[in-house]
């Protein structure tokens, strides 16, 4: 019996690395999926692959400490200043497009 739940561990522990990575190069949480996958092993990898890509999300930039957010943060998580609703010009490219720039020479 003993040797089921060494089996179960094993597996819960892979499945927990595998939605860490997941989330990671999703831009997320390593440690918050490896924790959901390990509870839910098989469950929590099918939510790493359908979580949203945060890098695929647009930035910009804190008015008053000039740190880079998302650009449907409505406040600044390291001042705490109230961000307004960014304008056209306000708003940076997603870290997957500047992968994408630098890739291709022009960044």
């Amino acid at each position: 019996m003993l040797a089921y739940g060494g089996a179960y561990a094993f597996f819960a522990i892979l499945c927990g690395v595998g939605a860490g990575l997941i989330g990671k190069n999703r831009g997320q949480s390593f440690w918050l999926w490896f924790t959901v996958a390990l509870i839910l092993p098989i469950l929590g990898n099918v939510a790493a692959a359908l979580s949203r890509n945060e890098n695929d999300e647009p930035r910009r930039q804190c008015p008053k400490c000039k740190v880079v957010t998302v650009a449907y943060a409505a406040k600044c998580m390291k001042c705490g200043e109230e961000l307004a609703f960014p304008t056209d010009d306000e708003v940076l490219p997603s870290v997957n497009e500047l992968r994408m720039l630098r890739e291709s020479g022009q960044a």
